[in-house]
């Protein structure tokens, strides 16, 4: 009996793998979206672009990532959560890494956006830097068919 008890117990610490130190909420939060811009479109929308982080604030792989917050402030304003970009690709080996969202704000004075990556678990990341619309290239514009 005693060496039963001992077989499972020697199992038992065996099967559960490698035990890690917990690591704290802050240090898993995703780093900020990379390569941020907002355009403002030629019918008066602003189209918001980002790169997705692939990195925790501590430096470990990001696998976590379930949506993105796109925040936006007026005038110097707090800044609101205007549209959530659901990530669709999180599981596959090469998931997508850049992403958009067109909004349509109530004027294109003091715009300012910034955007956020959220895990599964729900814990914010770290946002962008605020980011100002600029306007579209001209040779952007014409390319677009507008």
């Amino acid at each position: 009996m005693k060496q039963l008890l001992l077989t499972v117990a020697l199992a038992s610490a065996v099967a559960c793998g490698v035990k890690t130190a917990p690591r704290p909420p802050e240090d898993t939060a995703a780093r900020a979206p990379r390569a941020v811009r907002a355009t403002i479109t030629a019918d008066g929308r602003v189209r918001i672009e980002w790169k997705r982080p692939e990195h925790s604030v501590d430096g470990q792989r990001l696998d976590d990532l379930v949506r993105f917050l796109v925040e936006r402030s007026i005038a110097e304003g707090a800044f609101e959560t205007v549209a959530t970009v659901e990530v669709l690709d999180r599981t596959k080996l090469r998931p997508r890494s850049s992403y958009h969202y067109v909004d349509s704000p109530p004027s294109l004075d003091k715009l300012r956006y910034r955007v956020r990556g959220v895990a599964a678990d729900g814990q914010e990341g770290v946002p962008c830097e605020p980011v100002s619309p600029q306007a579209a290239a001209a040779g952007a514009q014409k390319s677009s068919g507008r």
